[in-house]
């Protein structure tokens, strides 16, 4: 079972994810979190070296499927040609990822995968049909079993990214001169259109730390309930 964390940078989906795959292995259920050992590998040579296998695994193994994915991408007009690429290598990166953790017998944990990526798209298109033209066929085989949709108040998220000590997100850019309602939108946009496809979505509220213990207590409530069911069916 495939589940991913998805939310703005600083809504806190890190921490939950962490925080949930620990509760998970204290009842006894078997853990991976698909990222997390390539996120935190030092070096950032070592990571783009190992994102660039995967990529290339991925791409040699379903060339058909790479090219539509890079297609769907460069008809959203990213702002850029470095941006093009950069979401194009992401994208690839996240597919590789979901393919080989999919079936997995275990519960598999992401903080970036399919969701994440649609808002790295969104945030750079030109184009207002961006959701329209990436939500093919390919990119919703690669949706996880269940997305944990983290949501957090504009204030809690630009409190969150001023503490980090190092820019990990380009929203760490728009603290002070921008709001961040625009980005904000894109994410309900995604989990809207992912609804209306009947994908499960588990929301929560993640303004304050008083809030954590509840939230990892109704993911991992939520996550056990349809690992049952998946692994009876």
């Amino acid at each position: 079972m495939l589940v991913e964390f998805f939310g703005l940078p600083g809504s806190g989906k890190s921490t939950l994810a962490k925080m949930v795959a620990a509760l998970l292995v204290q009842r006894g259920v078997t853990v991976r979190e698909a990222t997390d050992a390539l996120n935190n590998q030092t070096g950032k040579l070592s990571r783009a070296a190992r994102k660039g296998g995967h990529i290339i695994t991925y791409a040699v193994a379903r060339p058909r499927a790479a090219l539509r994915v890079i297609v769907q991408i460069y008809r959203t007009n990213q702002r850029s040609l470095g941006d093009l690429v950069r979401l194009c290598c992401n994208a690839l990166f996240v597919h590789s990822v979901i393919t080989r953790c999919k079936n997995a017998e275990t519960v598999v944990l992401m903080d970036q995968g399919a969701a994440q990526a649609l808002w790295s798209i969104g945030l750079r298109a030109r184009t207002n049909e961006w959701l329209d033209l990436v939500l093919g066929d390919d990119m919703l085989k690669r949706v996880p079993d269940m997305v944990v949709f983290v949501r957090a108040e504009e204030h809690a998220i630009k409190h969150r990214l001023a503490r980090r000590r190092h820019r990990v997100s380009r929203l760490e850019d728009m603290l002070n001169n921008e709001t961040l309602r625009p980005q904000i939108m894109i994410s309900n946009d995604i989990v809207d259109a992912l609804r209306v496809r009947q994908f499960t979505i588990v929301q929560v509220d993640n303004n304050s730390i008083d809030r954590l213990n509840q939230n990892v207590g109704t993911i991992v409530h939520e996550i056990m309930t349809r690992y049952a069911s998946i692994s009876v069916s």
